[in-house]
């Protein structure tokens, strides 16, 4: 499966069928990933307090809870709603305004706060890593698959998987819920493109 970055930059590039409009001169792209992310499970269930419960009053217990993040890797994170598909020869166009945002995906928010996975993320993985990043201005990108291929075209980000953890008391018991996050890269906004 082929996959290609479209890097934005400050003219309107023309060739091999593509063309990609003018976007700010600090819009960057990461390096390549094998495939668009996708999560389709959760794993966030809570893991068991090892000894059991301690009849402690809470009082005694540490107020704060911890969140870690860890094993980063680079993908692609796309807007399934600015993605376009078609049979090559056919041109595939796809264009985004100003507002258009790549949001962070989670496998689970369930008892924890996605701001302080991604908190976590961007203290202990990278400064670039954001909750959410959005196109800034008005862009477009055309591509042209080749004859009797199947090609997609998208808007999105480049970004980061990492694996995530969260501990906290419930009562007096420290509790932990684990799960895996894609946050989008302050810098890595733009259009991807191959073929399914």
């Amino acid at each position: 499966m082929i996959r290609r970055m479209l890097t934005l930059c400050g003219v309107i590039a023309v060739g091999a069928g593509l063309l990609v409009a003018a976007a700010p001169a600090n819009a960057d792209v990461g390096p390549s990933a094998t495939q668009p992310f996708t999560i389709q499970s959760a794993e966030g269930d809570a893991l068991p307090p090892v000894g059991g419960p301690t009849p402690v009053s809470p009082d005694t217990c540490s107020p704060d809870p911890t969140y870690t993040s860890w094993s980063p890797v680079t993908t692609w994170l796309g807007d399934p709603s600015r993605k376009t598909t078609g049979m090559g020869p056919m041109t595939l166009s796809v264009s985004v305004t100003n507002t258009d945002t790549t949001t962070s995906v989670f496998t689970t928010t369930v008892g924890v706060s996605a701001s302080g996975i991604v908190a976590s993320a961007h203290a202990d993985i990278s400064a670039s890593i954001q909750m959410s990043v959005a196109a800034g201005t008005t862009l477009g990108a055309t591509w042209q698959p080749a004859a009797g291929r199947l090609g997609w075209l998208e808007w999105g980000n480049w970004a980061i998987h990492y694996y995530w953890s969260y501990g906290h008391y419930a009562g007096c018991t420290w509790t932990v819920i684990n799960g895996r996050a894609v946050s989008p890269r302050l810098s890595g906004k733009g259009f991807n493109y191959g073929y399914s």
